[in-house]
């Protein structure tokens, strides 16, 4: 009863607001439905929006990401980055998680803010990327993600942390990231996740390997998140 409460007295407040100032209200009432459809807490919307204004600010400086309106940034960064979540058991809340290629931070900093049991690892070699990642990481006081910038194969051969997913949305093309299962042995049975259009075509030595393929709809697009395993035979394919 308090939450339906809440919720009307929310929208009656944005209601309010609509007459005063239309801009700033649709701003407010796109926060109120991701906040809703993700199910956070105030904290957590507080951190989500320190990234979104840490992002754009950054981007006026170096070339992160061509997605700034808040709109396309809450539904194909955060919501698309978070979908993740919605396909993992429970107990995987908890997972350790590899972010290759991470960019502006995604997948790897949506799932560390939703979920601050994970452990995130985001990989990424471009030094002005690395930077923005430390400001976002010391800004939303996040003490489950470290950076590596070590190259993808780099890491794998040298690092010691075990995963439970190594995930990438649109770094590495499959075969680079199905590398895992041929470059140590304590990734035997970590599962690679792919996040790819509803048109992408899996590489035909790998269609054994999935485990799963989820199509779904994320603002205006069709999208896929697909799990891979350990091939039966893995092997360098590049």
């Amino acid at each position: 009863m308090l939450g339906v409460l809440y919720c009307v007295s929310t929208l009656l407040f944005l209601s309010h607001q609509t007459m005063k100032n239309p801009d700033i209200t649709d701003a407010a009432l796109l926060w109120h439905r991701f906040a809703t459809d993700e199910a956070l807490t105030e904290t957590q919307v507080t951190q989500f929006k320190d990234y979104f204004n840490l992002l754009t600010e950054w981007n006026k400086r170096i070339n992160i990401t061509r997605i700034v309106t808040l709109p396309d940034v809450l539904a194909y960064h955060f919501s698309d980055s978070l979908e993740f979540g919605r396909h993992i058991p429970p107990k995987d809340h908890a997972a350790t998680i590899i972010d290759v290629g991470s960019g502006g931070g995604f997948p790897g900093i949506p799932l560390a803010i939703k979920y601050p049991q994970m452990q995130i690892i985001l990989l990424e070699v471009t030094h002005k990327k690395v930077l923005f990642l430390e400001a976002v990481i010391k800004t939303l006081n996040l003490h489950n993600v470290t950076i590596d910038t070590r190259d993808w194969r780099t890491y794998l051969h040298h690092a010691q942390t075990p995963v439970d997913y190594v995930c990438a949305r649109a770094s590495l093309k499959v075969p680079d990231l199905m590398y895992v299962y041929t470059a140590h042995k304590r990734y035997t049975a970590t599962q690679v996740v792919y996040w790819a259009s509803q048109n992408f075509v899996i590489p035909p030595s790998y269609i054994s390997s999935v485990v799963h393929d989820y199509a779904y709809t994320v603002g205006e697009k069709k999208r896929r998140l697909i799990f891979f395993k350990k091939p039966a035979h893995p092997k360098d394919t590049i």
